[in-house]
C-alpha cells in the first residue's frame, strides 16, 4: 500500500465542521474520501482549526504547529476570513461606515500571504498543494455585504499558482442557502459541507505530492 496524502486542514468553525449533524465530519470527511476515491491512496488527516478563529488568529495557530506536519503535508485546504468579515459586518451595522469591510478584506488578503509563505518555506522545491475556500453569503439579499464578499473572492483569485487554488464555494452555495445552511442560518448543514468538499475536489489534485 502506498504511504497515505498527508493532509493539512487550516481554519475556523467551517473547518471545524459546525453546524454539520453529530455524526459529520464537516467537508473534511467527504473531501478525504473523495480524494481517496481518485487518487487510490490513503489519506492522513490534521486539523488546525478553531471556531471563531479569524485570518490573523489562524496564521498565529498555524506557526505552532509541530513541524512533522509542516515538513511532509502534500495537500492543505484553508478556511478563512469568514470571521473577519463578519466582525466588520457588525460593525458596519451600527458605524455605517464600509471602510471597516475594505480593511477587513485587505487583513484577509494579507494574513493568507503569510500562511503561504510560512507553509511553503518548509518545503521550497517541492510545496504542498493549497486550496483556499473562497466566502459564502449566508445573507444573500444584503447588498452591501455581499458587494463585499464577491470583492473578497475577487481577490482571492490573485493568489491562485499553478499550485494554489481558490474553491469557488460561494458558486456552490449561491441559489442554495435555504438548503446548505444549518439551524442557525449560518453555518452550513451536511448538504452544505458536501457542497464544499465539491468545490475543494473540483481544483484536481494535478502535482500533488505522493511518496
Amino acid at each position: 500500500m502506498k504511504p497515505p496524502i498527508r493532509y493539512l486542514a487550516i481554519g475556523d468553525s467551517l473547518t471545524v465542521g459546525v453546524g454539520g449533524s453529530i455524526f459529520s465530519t464537516g467537508f473534511i470527511g467527504p473531501y478525504a474520501t473523495v480524494t481517496t476515491d481518485t487518487l487510490r491512496i490513503p489519506v492522513q488527516t490534521h486539523l488546525l482549526a478553531k471556531s471563531g478563529r479569524t485570518s490573523g488568529e489562524l496564521y498565529s495557530a498555524l506557526k505552532t504547529l509541530p513541524t512533522q506536519w509542516l515538513t511532509t503535508c502534500s495537500l492543505v485546504t484553508i478556511t478563512a476570513g469568514s470571521n473577519d468579515m463578519l466582525r466588520a459586518a457588525r460593525t458596519y451595522m451600527i458605524t455605517k461606515d464600509e471602510k471597516v469591510l475594505k480593511e477587513a478584506l485587505s487583513q484577509i488578503i494579507h494574513q493568507l500571504k503569510k500562511m503561504i509563505t510560512f507553509l511553503y518555506s518548509f518545503q521550497p522545491t517541492h510545496p504542498p498543494l493549497i486550496r483556499i475556500a473562497n466566502l459564502y453569503n449566508p445573507w444573500p439579499h444584503d447588498n452591501v455585504f455581499n458587494t463585499w464578499v464577491v470583492a473578497c473572492n475577487s481577490a482571492l483569485l490573485s493568489l491562485e499558482t499553478p499550485r494554489i487554488a481558490v474553491a469557488d464555494v460561494y458558486a456552490q452555495f449561491e441559489g442554495n442557502i435555504p438548503h446548505y445552511l444549518s439551524f442557525d442560518d449560518l453555518h452550513p448543514n451536511d448538504a452544505g459541507y458536501r457542497a464544499m468538499a465539491y468545490a475543494f475536489y473540483k481544483e484536481g489534485y494535478e502535482g500533488l505530492k505522493t511518496q
